[in-house]
């Protein structure tokens, strides 16, 4: 303020001093919440937006199966635990001859709850490009198996 100013100049330039120290403060907390907002999920932090569902479909597909991405293995540690608190595939369909058996296997993966180790294999898969086919591999505890190619989408 300039010396021998109106107060009500005076008053005028200190509600506008005040309102731009709020509005650089609200500035700051919106730009803090969208830089957390698009981090991407630390393993083992705050729950995850989503799980990744992978379901197969075909015949005699054993829930104890191996599995395999590009050759990688699945762990079952990667999988959602089940009521049981055991990270396994869910039988959603059984075969009617063999009730061991399924038509349809349902894996989720939580990547939130994943370790450092599994995370970085879990972003190998899933963080590549749409164009990048994979190779999913399934093989029964009997060494049946069958591959089948995928896209991320």
């Amino acid at each position: 303020t300039k010396a021998g100013a109106a107060s009500d100049a005076t008053r005028a330039a200190e509600i506008s001093q005040q309102a731009a120290a709020a509005l650089q403060d609200f500035s700051s907390a919106i730009g803090s919440i969208v830089s957390v907002t698009m981090a991407p999920p630390v393993p083992g932090s705050v729950a995850s937006i989503f799980n990744r569902v992978i379901e197969l479909r075909g015949r005699n597909l054993s829930s104890e199966a191996l599995l395999e991405i590009d050759g990688i293995p699945v762990s079952f540690r990667m999988l959602v635990k089940n009521a049981d608190g055991k990270g396994q595939p869910e039988v959603v369909m059984r075969e009617p001859d063999d009730p061991t058996l399924a038509r349809v296997l349902r894996l989720s993966i939580d990547p939130s709850q994943l370790e450092a180790s599994d995370f970085a294999v879990y972003e190998g898969w899933f963080g590549a490009p749409a164009s990048n086919k994979k190779t999913f591999t399934l093989t029964n505890p009997d060494g049946q198996n069958a591959d089948a190619s995928f896209a991320i989408s």
